[in-house]
């Protein structure tokens, strides 16, 4: 009995890590892969490119304000995963799609293959959890602090823009920006 049992683990195994790792990569893709959404100028053949971004306005007890990347803060998390969390928690709706042709091609057809509501149940709610009120209130909490540790200043308010930034394609060069989004947290 031990023995096909042992047989049948390891013919199931194998078969189990490919299903885990097509649930991965539909879910979240890792990291690296061929289909970054950071390459937003992959597909394209204009003069122009848009990038988002956000802009973060600070303003003091002493009432001044100023303007800050989030990249310079001292976590250890990169801008995109703070960035990440800052969407989750302030900007429910409209996450940027920032998908190149391959990856919604690739996304079409896993959709297509599941189904709608099943992708939107166990894809996308995955990739796009809801926080509750209590992980939203902690990652403030740790933000705010952040902030003041950082510039060993007590913050009034924190104001986050999400902007769109149209560029040229061939210099680089700002042409445009517009904000498309603004929350304005109060510790």
């Amino acid at each position: 009995m031990k023995k096909r049992l042992l047989i049948a683990l390891a013919f199931l195994f194998p078969l189990y890590l490919c299903a885990q790792f097509a649930y991965a990569l539909i879910v979240r893709e890792p990291y690296p892969s061929f289909m970054l959404p950071g390459f937003s100028r992959i597909d394209n053949n204009t003069e122009t490119y848009t990038l988002a971004d956000k802009v973060y306005n600070l303003t003091f007890e002493n009432g001044e304000t100023k303007k800050y990347d989030i990249a310079d803060l001292n976590t250890g998390l990169s801008k995109i995963a703070i960035g990440r969390v800052i969407d989750l928690a302030y900007f429910e709706d409209g996450f940027e799609k920032t998908y190149n042709s391959k990856q919604k091609k690739y996304y079409q057809i896993i959709e297509d293959i599941v189904g709608t509501e099943t992708y939107k149940k166990h894809i996308i709610a995955v990739r796009n959890p809801k926080m509750t009120p209590s992980q939203k209130e902690k990652f403030t909490s740790w933000l705010i602090s952040t902030f003041e540790e950082t510039l060993s200043q007590k913050i009034s308010s924190l104001r986050i823009d999400r902007i769109k930034v149209l560029r040229d394609f061939k210099k680089g060069t700002v042409l445009n920006t517009t904000i498309t989004d603004s929350n304005t947290i109060i510790p």
